[in-house]
């Protein structure tokens, strides 16, 4: 099976010699890794299955952090395109609140502008690890198959993050009309946009509303 896309900033412009890495579900980094080429597309040859993710970079902590797709299932071609930018969305994951039409989507970003002012996490002393950006409704873009997933509300968690430490991240309530009258995967796409740092991320999470029962 093929996993084909393209990468790019979030201007359209095509990244050259961005990494695009597969991992297995025991989190192994050398299922696959491949470099897009001069227009930004790649090409890589896979066995079927679900994959843990596929994280893709391009000057990693230097200009970009990564865009992270979780639960890639590769049981056909598939295409999968990707923009990057200072903004990593980590964890990217779905949950069904068993009402007909909604779904929440839980999701950590991270800002490499913050980064680079606090220095290293190894740095951080006890309480807030300080990379989450703050965003209002305004700043979160979902999309479900490529279609608006219309936010409803969206609130502010801290995960615990030993030894002594916590990061924010986000959980979204987004309308979803039909998710779950299929055991089809969903491509559940989050884009934000930090306005305080101008930085911008997005991640994924393929999804159906039977993994809870798997």
């Amino acid at each position: 099976m093929k996993l084909h896309g393209r990468v790019t900033d979030f201007e359209g412009r095509p990244l050259h010699d961005a990494l695009v890495n597969v991992l297995g579900r025991g989190f192994e980094r050398d299922i696959a890794t491949v470099s897009t080429d001069e227009y930004g597309m790649y090409e890589v040859e896979l066995e079927s299955g679900t994959y843990l993710a596929v994280w893709i970079c391009k000057d990693y902590k230097e200009k970009m952090l990564e865009y992270w797709a979780w639960h890639v299932p590769v049981y056909n071609d598939l295409e999968m395109n990707a923009r990057v930018d200072g903004l990593e969305l980590y964890g990217v994951n779905a949950f069904w609140p068993r009402q007909r039409s909604t779904v929440m989507v839980f999701f950590r970003p991270m800002s490499l502008k913050r980064y680079k002012a606090h220095g290293s996490t190894d740095d951080f002393g006890p309480g807030l690890i300080p990379l989450c950006p703050n965003l209002s409704p305004e700043d979160i873009e979902i999309t479900i198959d490529g279609a608006p997933a219309p936010l409803l509300c969206v609130s502010k968690v801290r995960e615990e993050a030993p030894p002594d430490q916590y990061s924010d991240a986000y959980l979204a309530h987004v309308e979803a009309e039909g998710i779950q009258e299929t055991d089809a995967y969903r491509k559940i796409n989050v884009a934000i946009v930090d306005r305080e740092t101008g930085e911008r991320g997005e991640g994924s999470v393929f999804w159906r509303h039977t993994l809870h029962q798997e």
